[in-house]
């Protein structure tokens, strides 16, 4: 689930390390077996009833394409609980105040453990990051719950604030980190202002910009004094 691409041995045929963030970026393919298409649906669509167990009312905020060199390296969709409404500009910059759902249907292979500790270097660019400690220890449970993924494979992630970040494969549970400041921490790889892929944030907090930007046009409208 997540955000840079980072390459290895740079200009070479043999090994690209792709994308390392969270659930989805840690990823070493060879550019001569290529990056295979999804074969299961479309992130998002596989499997509402799970997002409807997760959530109260949900909606989607927004889907992106992660892409590198121009190959896909998977869908990801973000939901959120309630219906729209008008948020403001802080809540945009600061997302993470409500549940939320993270879905990534995968276009290609990724091992476990590369994805973990590619999301412990990510979690380490967030202000949230936690102490020493407590990221050792998030990095045991991630190195414990990340599977090896291929292509066609859809990796949740569950939010829910001031409680624990579950994980599921194929709608299968994967385990959980019950400590709420792993999930701010793991989903700002995504969603924090300071993400490694922006293009990617705008395009998930897509719903909540369009809010935001709803609110401020009523904020400006004027009241009509009502007729006589």
């Amino acid at each position: 689930m997540g955000a840079q691409l980072h390459r290895d041995e740079r200009g070479t045929p043999r090994t690209v390390a792709a994308l390392a963030v969270a659930l989805g970026i840690g990823i070493v393919s060879s550019l001569a077996a290529g990056f295979a298409s999804a074969t299961s649906p479309a992130a998002g669509e596989a499997e509402p009833g799970l997002v409807r167990a997760a959530l109260a009312e949900p909606r989607e905020l927004g889907r992106g394409t992660l892409r590198f060199f121009g190959m896909r390296v998977y869908e990801a969709v973000l939901w959120a609980a309630g219906a729209p409404r008008a948020v403001t500009p802080e809540q945009v910059m600061a997302p993470l105040d409500r549940d939320l759902v993270l879905e990534l249907v995968y276009a290609t292979s990724l091992s476990g453990a590369r994805i973990a500790e590619r999301s412990d270097q990510e979690i380490g660019r967030q202000p949230d990051r936690g102490s020493a400690a407590e990221r050792a220890n998030w990095l045991a449970r991630m190195r414990a719950i990340f599977p090896d993924v291929r292509a066609g494979d859809r990796i949740t992630g569950i939010y829910r604030v001031g409680g624990p970040t579950q994980f599921l494969l194929n709608d299968k549970p994967l385990g959980e980190v019950n400590d709420p400041a792993f999930g701010r921490a793991f989903f700002g790889i995504w969603l924090d202002p300071r993400t490694s892929e922006p293009a990617l944030r705008e395009a998930l907090l897509r719903g909540l910009v369009a809010g935001a930007a709803a609110g401020a046009r009523a904020a400006d409208s004027p009241v009509s004094a009502p007729a006589r």
